[in-house]
Formats: structure tokens, C-alpha cells, sequence
């Protein structure tokens, strides 16, 4: 039994060192552990909603309270506005703001829009006034009037977009009668003859002093004249608005001294 004993511890032993052996001839591979990012128990701030950065955005400023008072003559429009009173020349001031549209598509694109007609338009023309319109036919047709001339006569093709085909005849004869006038004057230039043909186009374009218009065309026209401080004259020079104070009626009423 003790010689049985003594095999049997033999036997462990050797299998133990076997199994050492095996073990050091591997390598050992250790699991690599992912290292977890600490935690920040501290809360997070949360994400500004879109709504909120609209309301961060800087403001515009709010266009100051007008109230149509109303119209004197057909023609002046009476309106409140920061603490005055306004009358504006509504055709007057039409004029006006068409024209510097007028001028700007000019200098942008080297002419006015036109509109084609289906059906010419025959205008009778002089001698004189037929010559003209063939002299200065670039500025015509940088004015929106393109046409064929002929004994007597021209047959509008063209017109500016701004006018009524019921005004483009005469507004054709007085561009052509314009440009008679100043013929052989050194001091009008190509620009300034243009410009004064624009004058006509948005004189005849413009909304006419003693018809009635929708409130909603007088509002756009105050606006757009409170818009523009810097125009205060038509095209012609005359003045399109006259302001006074609060305080300057309460003076003339003897509220003030």
C-alpha cells in the first residue's frame, strides 16, 4: 500500500510539472478591459430649442404706428405718423417712387422692361417728329418704345411695361417732341436725355390726383414714402409731402408758447 501510495504522488507530481510546463510555453493572454470614460454626474446643459434662438436673434425695430387720417381734394393724402401729421401728393409721390425704379432697372440692365403688342399701335407723326424718332431710336428703344416708321407715320411694337397702351401714343408724341426741344443743345447729354424720358414714363405711370384709389393702394404709398426720407421733390421738383409737428399745431393753436 505505501509502495501504491508513493506511484500514485509520483504520477500527480509529474502530470503537475507536465501541466506547469504546458502552461509557460503558452503565452498568456490577458482580457484588456475597455477603460469607461469617468462619469460626469454634474448635469447637462440642455440644448437651446430653435425657437429660443429666434428669440435671442437682435430685433428689428418695429416699424412706428401710422394711421390714415384721409384724403383732402382726392388728391392729398392726410395721414399720423411719429407724433406729426403728414399730406402727401399721391400723385406726386407715385411718380417719384416709380421713377427711381425706373432708373435703377435702366443703370442695371442698360434699358426699362417693355411689353410686345399683338396689335400695333399707328401713331401719325410730322416730318419732324418722324426724323427724331429716328435720330434718338436707341434711347426710344432704351425707354421701352420699339417701332417702324413710315411716311406719316410709326407703328408701335413695343411699349414700357410701366404704361397702359391707352397712354403710350401720347406719351410717344411727347417724348418725340421733348427730344425736338432739346435737339442741338450741347448741355443735354445721352444720360440726362434718358432720365428725361423716364421723368414721362412714370408721370404717366403714376396714380392721378382726383381719382379714387383702394386703402390698401394708400397705405402702400405711405409707407413707401416714409421709407424714402431722402426724397422729398417729383421728378419735376415739386414737393411730394408737407409735415408739421405736434408741437407746431399745438403753437399755432396757442397751446404752446
Amino acid at each position: 500500500k505505501a509502495k501504491a501510495a508513493a506511484e500514485t504522488a509520483a504520477n500527480e507530481s509529474a502530470k503537475a510539472t507536465a501541466e506547469e510546463v504546458e502552461t509557460k510555453a503558452e503565452p498568456k493572454v490577458e482580457a484588456t478591459k475597455t477603460e469607461e470614460a469617468p462619469k460626469d454626474d454634474a448635469p447637462k446643459a440642455e440644448e437651446p430649442k430653435e425657437e429660443e434662438l429666434k428669440e435671442e436673434e437682435p430685433k428689428e425695430k418695429q416699424p412706428k404706428p401710422l394711421r390714415l387720417l384721409g384724403e383732402a381734394f382726392k388728391t392729398y393724402i392726410i395721414c399720423e405718423y411719429d407724433n406729426r401729421v403728414c399730406l402727401i401728393d399721391k400723385h406726386a409721390a407715385h411718380e417719384r417712387i416709380i421713377f427711381e425704379d425706373l432708373l435703377k432697372e435702366s443703370r442695371e440692365s442698360a434699358g426699362i422692361a417693355s411689353q410686345s403688342l399683338l396689335l400695333p399701335i399707328t401713331v401719325l407723326l410730322s416730318a419732324e417728329e418722324r426724323a427724331v424718332a429716328e435720330e434718338y431710336r436707341s434711347e426710344l428703344i432704351a425707354v421701352g418704345y420699339e417701332f417702324e416708321a413710315g411716311e406719316g407715320f410709326a407703328n408701335l411694337l413695343s411699349i414700357p411695361n410701366a404704361v397702359s397702351a391707352s397712354e403710350a401714343e401720347s406719351l410717344f408724341v411727347e417724348m418725340l417732341d421733348e427730344l425736338l426741344e432739346g435737339r442741338g443743345n450741347p448741355s443735354l447729354t445721352d444720360s440726362l436725355r434718358r432720365e428725361r424720358a423716364l421723368y414721362q414714363v412714370a408721370c404717366k405711370a403714376a396714380i392721378k390726383g382726383g381719382r379714387v384709389y383702394d386703402e390698401s393702394v394708400t397705405e402702400w404709398l405711405i409707407n413707401k414714402v416714409l421709407s424714402l426720407p431722402d426724397v422729398t421733390v417729383c421728378p419735376h421738383g415739386r414737393p411730394i409731402a408737407f409735415k408739421l409737428t405736434k408741437s407746431e399745431l399745438d403753437r399755432h393753436f396757442d397751446r404752446l408758447k
